[in-house]
This record gives C-alpha cells, sequence and structure tokens, in this order.
C-alpha cells in the first residue's frame, strides 16, 4: 500500500507517542 508522506508522519508520531506514553506509565508502575 502507497501511503502519502503528509498524512503518514501525524498518524505515525500520534501512535508512538501514546505507545510511548503507556510503555513510561507501565514501567513507573513496575
Amino acid at each position: 500500500m502507497f501511503v502519502p508522506k503528509r498524512r503518514r508522519p501525524v498518524l505515525f508520531n500520534d501512535l508512538a507517542q501514546r505507545l510511548q506514553e503507556i510503555i513510561f506509565e507501565l514501567v513507573m508502575i513496575l
């Protein structure tokens, strides 16, 4: 699938930030 470079960074960055926040919270809890 070909994804435009304009849309990909926004969605990818949003998902990456959420994953990082979740992982950070899990690490802090553990």
